[in-house]
């Protein structure tokens, strides 16, 4: 568990408080019986033995996640990476694409592109500057691409696969029903009005898009033109993915 953390260790100052975490066998056995759940639910094989630790990575994250509620950090599940400061969120059910879409980012603008983390980043509300910054975190998913860094929330991009790619920007209302089951829903009364309060002031103050989009390079460009608000090149324009974009 230290080597799972060791990019993430913190020493605190002398006398600060800081939560401690703990996985009891109860919480090894609630870990195991989700996973397999989620396994059955997306059509995976269910292995009769899941390793020891594997169930108390899984078990710390949940108590972590619910201990950084009170401090307006949220858990969201999707590809997370930074480009010239600022940071984009890919999210989508699993198996969707949102790693591929990440990875087609980094081939098409190289190190201008780093990946804050490819699976389960947090979104951290900063209420003095009333701003949403999006951070990395342990669990950076079966590929390991991530870092302990973070960076302004630029935007949200919802992915859907398509043969063809098109981009729009929706609002609010239509945003709701796909984003937020992809953000961690605590079982505790106290802490879902907070998060559906965060989810709310986030929608008011992030633009959200849905694409439809491949596997090519092309959807790459085409969301990154429209995510970072940058002109469409000449080449860019007489292609038919960049006649899909609506805004």
């Amino acid at each position: 568990t230290r080597a799972f953390f060791n990019d993430f260790l913190y020493v605190p100052a002398l006398g600060e408080t800081v939560p401690v975490l703990e996985a009891s066998e109860e919480d090894l056995a609630r870990a195991e019986k989700q996973y397999k759940n989620t396994l059955r639910q997306e059509g995976e094989a269910v292995p009769d033995r899941i390793g020891r630790i594997f169930l108390e990575l899984t078990a710390v994250h949940e108590k972590m996640t619910l201990a950084l509620l009170p401090h307006n950090v949220f858990l969201v599940h999707g590809s997370a990476l930074c480009m010239d400061g600022r940071a984009y969120v890919f999210t989508a059910p699993s198996g969707t694409g949102k790693s591929t879409h990440a990875r087609l980012w980094r081939e098409v603008y190289g190190d201008r592109v780093r990946m804050i983390n490819d699976d389960k980043p947090y979104i951290r509300y900063d209420a003095a500057e009333r701003t949403f910054l999006v951070c990395g975190s342990p669990w950076r998913g079966k590929h390991g691409l991530g870092s302990n860094i973070e960076a302004p929330l630029g935007g949200i991009c919802i992915l859907h696969r398509a043969v063809e790619n098109s981009m729009k920007r929706i609002p609010a209302e239509e945003a709701l029903p796909e984003l937020l089951p992809q953000i961690y829903r605590p079982s505790g009364r106290e802490d879902m009005v907070r998060t559906l309060a965060f989810t709310g002031s986030l929608l008011d103050q992030i633009p959200v898009y849905t694409m439809r989009c491949n596997m090519e390079l092309s959807a790459a460009r085409l969301s990154c033109s429209v995510l970072t608000g940058s002109e469409l090149s000449r080449q860019d324009l007489q292609s038919s993915d960049a006649l899909c974009f609506t805004e």
